[in-house]
C-alpha cells in the first residue's frame, strides 16, 4: 500500500490559492488513491474537502480531467460514457462540476485538440492562442533523459469542454466567463469553451482549464500560469523564489509565501 497524505480541509485552509491537476489517465482509474498499481484521484474519491474549502472562500484552479474524475460515476447508463449532461440528469445539484466550476449544461471528456484560442479581449493577459512544443524551438526540447519523440511532441491533446450553452446569472449579470475556446476533432468541431472562471457568489472563485498545461509550448504554459496566478489571482512573481520547491516550501503556509 501507498503511504499517501490526505487531503483534508484542515490542510487546504492552510493555503489563499489551490491548484488541482488531474491528468487523463488518471481519470480513468477507479481504483482508492493508495493502490500500490495504478492509484486513481483523489478527486474522485472523496471530493468534499477541496468542496468545502471552495465554499469558504478558497479560490482554485482545477486543471486537467477534474471534470470527467469527479463525473464518471454518475453517468446514466445507456448513455455516452465521456458525456455528462442535464437533460440525462447527471449534471444535477450536488455534483462537483455543477456546484463549483459551474459547468451545468454539458460536459464533454476525452476530445482531442491541437490549440486553445482566446475567447475575447477580457483577459487580454492570456497568450492569443495555446498551441503544443515545436519541434526545432531550443525552449521546447525535452530535458535530459527524455526522448524528442512523439509523446513528447504530442500534435493533439485530450480536452474536456462545456458541449452546450452554459450561461450562469446572478441577479441578471452573467459570473463566468470563457478565456479559451477549443477546436476539436469530432463532427461538430466547434471551438467550445475548454477554460472558465467563476466569479459569482455561490462560492469561491474557480478556474476550470479542461486541459493539462504541460502538454504545450514553453511559452504557452508559461503564458497560462501567469495569466491565472498574476492576471486573476494578482500574485507576483518572486525572482528569488528557488525553481525546485523543497518539502518544506511546499507546506508552508500561504501567508508566508509568494510564488
Amino acid at each position: 500500500m501507498l503511504q499517501v497524505n490526505p487531503v483534508t480541509l484542515e490542510r487546504l485552509g492552510r493555503y489563499r490559492h489551490v491548484i488541482w491537476m488531474v491528468d487523463f489517465q488518471t481519470a480513468t482509474l477507479s481504483n482508492p488513491p493508495w493502490s500500490p498499481t495504478a492509484p486513481g484521484s483523489w478527486l474522485a474519491y472523496d471530493p468534499q474537502p477541496l468542496a468545502s474549502y471552495i465554499r469558504a472562500g478558497g479560490k482554485v484552479w482545477l486543471v486537467g480531467a477534474c471534470g470527467y474524475a469527479t463525473m464518471k460515476a454518475f453517468n446514466r447508463v445507456g448513455t455516452n460514457a465521456l458525456v455528462f449532461s442535464d437533460r440525462d440528469l447527471e449534471l444535477v445539484p450536488g455534483r462537483f462540476v455543477y456546484d463549483y466550476p459551474h459547468w451545468r449544461s454539458e460536459l464533454t471528456a476525452g476530445g482531442l485538440t491541437d490549440q486553445l484560442q482566446r475567447f475575447g479581449t477580457k483577459y487580454a493577459s492570456f497568450p492569443a492562442s495555446v498551441i503544443p512544443k515545436q519541434a526545432g524551438s531550443p525552449e521546447d526540447a525535452p530535458p535530459p533523459l527524455r526522448l524528442p519523440d512523439t509523446f513528447w511532441y504530442r500534435t493533439q491533446t485530450r480536452v474536456e469542454y462545456i458541449s452546450r450553452a452554459n450561461m450562469i446569472l446572478e441577479s441578471g449579470v452573467s459570473v463566468l466567463d470563457t478565456i479559451y475556446r477549443a477546436p476539436v476533432a469530432s463532427s461538430n468541431p466547434g471551438p467550445f469553451p475548454v477554460m472558465t472562471v467563476y466569479r459569482g457568489n455561490e462560492c469561491g472563485e474557480v478556474v476550470m482549464t479542461g486541459v493539462d498545461i504541460w502538454g504545450w509550448s514553453r511559452s504557452s504554459c508559461v503564458g497560462l500560469v501567469d495569466g491565472v496566478l498574476q492576471g486573476i489571482w494578482g500574485l507576483h512573481r518572486d525572482p528569488g523564489a528557488p525553481r525546485v520547491a523543497s518539502a518544506d516550501v511546499r507546506h508552508e503556509p500561504a501567508g508566508r509565501r509568494r510564488r
